[in-house]
Formats: C-alpha cells, structure tokens, sequence
C-alpha cells in the first residue's frame, strides 16, 4: 500500500512530490508502524535522481543500513543516473566501483537504461555525458548494444545536432551493430523533416553515414529519394516496418508530392496486411490513396 501511495504521489512536477517525500520520512523513522522496504527507497530515490538533487538523494539512502536495506541494480543505477545528472561524472563512477565491490557488475542492461535516461531531452550536457558512460562502460569491458546507439542518435536528432547524429549512426556501424526500427525511424523523420545543415568538413561524416545507410546515395540526394533508399535498406536488414514507419513515410512522401514512392510504400503496406487502430494514421492513408486515385498520370498507369 505504501508503495503504491508513493509511486502515484512522485510525479515528477506534481505538487505531491512533497507530501510523498514527507511520508518516506515516517517511513523510515524507526518508530513508525509503517515500514519502508528497498521497493520503497528505491521510489523515493528514483525522484530525487530525476531531480538531480545530491542532497536529496544521501538523504534518501541515509536510512538504508540502518533498517538493513541492501542496495540492489535499480538502486545503483538510479544513483547513477541522478549523479550524472547533476553533473558529478567522478561521483557516479565511485558509485559503479562501490557496486562492483559489493559483487554487482554493471550490465549492458543498466548502461543502455543510463544513455537512454542522458541522450532522453537532446540537450547538449545530457548529450556529453551520454558519450561519457559509453566511453566508461566500454573501458569495464561492457559491450555496446544497439538500444544504446539508438537512445544516443535519437537524442542527438531531437537536440538537432545533424552531423552528432551520423557520426553515431558511423561509429555504431563500425562496431557490427544495426539499427533497429526506432533509429530507423528517427532517421527518417530527421530527414523527411529536416533541412541538411552540415558545413564542408562534416559533410563527410554525413556522406559516410548515408552510404552505409544506401547503395549509391549521391552527396545531393533529395529527402524523399533519400528516405526511400533508406526504406529499402530497413527492408533489406529484415527490419519490418512499424506504424512509425509508415506514417513518417506516408506523411513525408505526400507533402513532397512524391506519389510513385508513395505506391510503392502503400504496396508494401498491403502486402503485410498491415493495420491500424490509430485514427490520424488511417486519415493519411486514406489522403493517400485518394492523392494515388485523383493523379493522372496514376490513372493513366492503370488504364
């Protein structure tokens, strides 16, 4: 009961925040009927760490030896959150060492969750500190994954960081990791949304990426044609499209008036016996096929 109260009571930015706060104090006053057990620290930790708040956070763990709460990974990687969140890098490298010492080692799971938690608002401290934990997680001997690299390009596009971006989407190729159906569809967006933006040093860097992305993709590639060959590369990569996808596509492919490239995601999408419950979806589908019916030279194909 008491976990469910304070789950629903930290919100973070609810005015809430405070009376939760305020019953983990009872909680774990040892005089108190209501006793706290790690679910709960582990509640009350996961607030003070979104908030960035050192003080709150000792003051949270402060009581743990004391009622015989032993730390576990969520809470471990919580902390580390928080402290790299507040921008303490050393304190939260001494925090993964106290780990280790007492037999936990950080995982490929917890680092993907803390790139994730960093790379999340695309700001740029985020963003450092994001490569920060790879660069340490690969000297532990922790291999990167590709929900790591995906977290990690995700928030360098949302940020509109372009060229950080590819070069991410490069140095995960270079290892032997793919994308998955998120970076491709962040991918996507970014390019059927964006206007290119690299200068003529990192213009290479993006030039690289893109190849690695398609076969022949020129320096000029117009965003419809390159989003296609990105499509087809996602399809050759037996990554299957998701209803992301094909609303990023149907959407891009329409305000560019590329109606070819538009059959051919339609057809796609039929041939999946794709389906959808999402309303705004099924209204651009069904702009789509309409654009494909009212199109003479469609017609003219046809007849």
């Amino acid at each position: 009961m008491l976990n469910q109260v304070l789950s629903s009571a930290f919100i973070i930015g609810s005015h809430t925040a405070d009376m939760a706060m305020a019953l983990y104090r009872i909680s774990v006053d040892p005089k108190s009927p209501v006793a706290a057990d790690l679910y709960t620290m582990n509640i009350a930790l996961r607030f003070a760490a979104h908030t960035a708040n050192i003080k709150l956070m000792n003051e949270v763990m402060a009581p743990a030896a004391s009622l015989g709460l032993v730390p576990d990974i969520v809470t471990y990687t919580t902390l580390v959150q928080g402290l790299l969140r507040a921008g303490r890098p050393e304190l939260a490298r001494q925090t993964l060492d106290a780990m280790k010492s007492r037999g936990m080692e950080p995982n490929e799971r917890m680092a993907a969750m803390l790139v994730a938690d960093l790379a999340s608002t695309g700001k740029a401290d985020g963003l450092t500190r994001a490569e920060d934990v790879i660069r340490d997680m690969r000297k532990r001997g922790i291999r990167t994954t590709v929900p790591m690299w995906t977290s990690l390009i995700v928030g360098y596009f949302r940020g509109g960081w372009e060229v950080d971006a590819w070069s991410a989407m490069e140095r995960m190729r270079a290892s032997g990791l793919r994308l998955n159906d998120i970076g491709y569809n962040a991918v996507l967006r970014h390019v059927l949304t964006n206007t290119p933006k690299a200068g003529p040093r990192a213009a290479d860097t993006v030039a690289r990426a893109r190849r690695g992305l398609g076969r022949n993709i020129a320096k000029d590639e117009s965003a419809s044609s390159l989003a296609m060959k990105i499509f087809h590369h996602m399809r050759e990569n037996n990554v299957p499209p998701t209803v992301d996808t094909y609303a990023i596509l149907i959407g891009g492919l329409l305000h560019h008036n590329r109606l070819a490239d538009l059959r051919e995601v339609l057809e796609d999408m039929d041939a999946r016996g794709f389906t959808t419950q999402n309303r705004s979806v099924v209204l651009m589908i069904t702009r789509a096929r309409k654009a494909l019916k009212q199109s003479p030279r469609m017609r003219a194909e046809r007849e």
